[in-house]
């Protein structure tokens, strides 16, 4: 069987020790927009590992200015070097 999870959902306590914050700010990151939305399981909050893992990638981008969404460029890439 292989060993990788590709659906691993991550609590907000290993979130915040991903990006080396406390839940708090974690959570301060959540309500301005700047973090990827959660799934709700009953009151707790859970992110697919894949998408905090491509957010990261994509440098950490504020979702809620730049409509980032996971398995997608993020439009800054795509506007870089252009005038609108």
């Amino acid at each position: 069987m292989d060993s990788t999870f590709e659906n691993v959902m991550l609590t907000t306590k290993e979130v915040a020790a991903l990006l080396r914050i406390s839940r708090r700010t974690l959570f301060t990151l959540l309500d301005s927009g700047k973090l990827p939305r959660p799934c709700r399981v009953g009151r707790q909050f859970r992110w697919p590992k894949t998408t905090i893992d491509a957010w990261i990638g994509d440098g950490m981008p504020n979702v809620r200015k730049t409509n980032w969404c996971p398995g997608a460029r993020s439009r800054t890439s795509y506007n870089r070097g252009k005038l609108s």
